[in-house]
């Protein structure tokens, strides 16, 4: 406790993306006025490469006090690094402080992962029975991760329904990043595949991204390729033109 109150700390990167502050937003707002004050702990960057500024930022978390923490929060998804969240954990349980971990599933912790596939079957659905597009091509994220595996087969499940094979060929990692998904873009004009009708794109920041390199290319998006995001990040709204997207509910 610190002055008579109990002290959640959060911990996470990179507070001016606009989900990790909608996210502390709806989390301050929901404890104001209680017997709870919210500490954060963060790094500028979003800690997805490994040099000496990423390990710098990161001993942030070493600076935790926890005589006054009654509980952390992780939000793991601001992390590319797994191995930060996990330590932040390990030191936390080492200390008997109760944690709380958001998008991933830690031993020890109490759990909270967000459903997104429903508001990306929305999407889809949108392009193929609204658009009637079934030639897609997906750009999903880390290849073996949970949500980029999870938004892949919702690609599958509504194209079947329609008739149509989602193939291994209509479908790229970006890692949901940029530099990934510039390449992604770049072999596949380079290659002797048809281009597709429709990109739907597994966040916001590839589907960006895209459009900038398939512009680059010479391609009008929406006219020669639509264009589809998740996350529904201010940056796709406020693109033009708008990015079709899908908004997650903090609240």
């Amino acid at each position: 406790m610190y002055e008579n109150y109990k002290v959640i700390a959060l911990c996470i990167s990179h507070i001016s993306d606009t989900r990790h502050y909608e996210f502390i937003s709806e989390l301050y707002n929901h404890i104001r006025g209680t017997d709870y004050r919210l500490f954060i702990y963060q790094t500028c960057s979003d800690m997805h490469w490994d040099s000496k500024t990423s390990t710098g930022e990161q001993q942030i978390f070493d600076l935790m006090d926890y005589n006054i923490i009654d509980t952390v929060v992780i939000w793991d998804e601001a992390f590319y690094d797994k191995t930060i969240p996990q330590a932040i954990c390990d030191k936390a349980h080492k200390n008997g402080v109760p944690v709380i971990s958001i998008g991933a599933s830690r031993k020890g912790c109490c759990n909270i992962n967000f459903e997104y596939t429903s508001g990306f079957e929305k999407v889809v659905r949108h392009i193929v029975e609204e658009h009637g597009i079934t030639d897609i091509f997906v750009l999903a994220g880390s290849e073996g991760n949970r949500y980029s595996d999870d938004r892949i087969e919702v690609c599958r499940k509504v194209l079947s329904e329609h008739g149509v094979v989602l193939s291994d060929d209509r479908i790229g990692y970006g890692d949901f990043w940029s530099q990934p998904t510039k390449k992604v873009i770049d072999q596949f004009i380079a290659s002797d595949l048809p281009f597709p009708e429709a990109i739907v794109c597994a966040n916001d920041g590839m589907a960006i991204a895209a459009f900038k390199y398939l512009q680059q290319s010479g391609y009008e998006v929406p006219k020669d390729v639509a264009l589809t995001g998740m996350d529904g990040i201010r940056e796709a709204m406020e693109h033009a033109p708008m990015i079709t997207t899908s908004h997650h509910d903090y609240y």
